[in-house]
């Protein structure tokens, strides 16, 4: 057999066991219709694994989230209008970073947790403020009703409820 031969003949086994690995996959004996990228399939159902959803589990929960947000906080002391950008995490699956959260500044970043369409803002202290809070966000609506308290370095608390409309 020659080179030629040797290498199409390769190519054509790689290519036959790439196709079968990414449109099948066997799981307890349950053949798969469907990719299943990050997940496991289950009586032909794609079970994903956390962070992920869809019919194939190849979008990321926190993908709904990312952008930049025009904010409207409705605080007890003052009303703010801002911009808010959300990122994804780097090393946390559905952790989000959220910056100039509050309107404190664009090296102010707050980090979120990401389930479904909630978002959880655990208790943090970031530059001296510490803030917590939760929010929903309607994807029809592009638009994330959230909720927070904030304690600034003198002690001084605030409560706001915020509507974040998707630039």
């Amino acid at each position: 057999m020659n080179k030629k031969h040797t290498a199409i003949s390769i190519a054509t086994l790689s290519l036959f066991a790439l196709l079968f690995l990414t449109f099948s996959c066997n799981n307890n004996g349950t053949e798969c219709t469907i990719p299943c990228y990050y997940g496991a399939c289950v009586n032909n159902v794609c079970n994903c694994n956390y962070g992920f959803e869809g019919d194939s589990c190849t979008i990321r929960t926190v993908d709904r989230f990312i952008g930049n947000w025009d904010a409207f906080d409705s605080c007890q002391t003052n009303n703010y209008g801002y911009t808010a950008t959300i990122s994804a995490s780097s090393s946390v699956i559905n952790e989000i970073l959220i910056t100039n959260f509050g309107q404190f500044g664009t090296s102010f970043v707050a980090t979120g947790t990401v389930t479904g369409i909630s978002i959880t803002i655990p208790v943090q202290n970031v530059q001296g403020i510490v803030l917590s809070g939760a929010g929903t966000i309607d994807t029809a609506a592009d638009e994330i009703s959230i909720t927070f308290s904030v304690k600034d370095e003198l002690m001084i608390e605030d409560a706001c409820n915020g509507i974040w409309k998707k630039k």
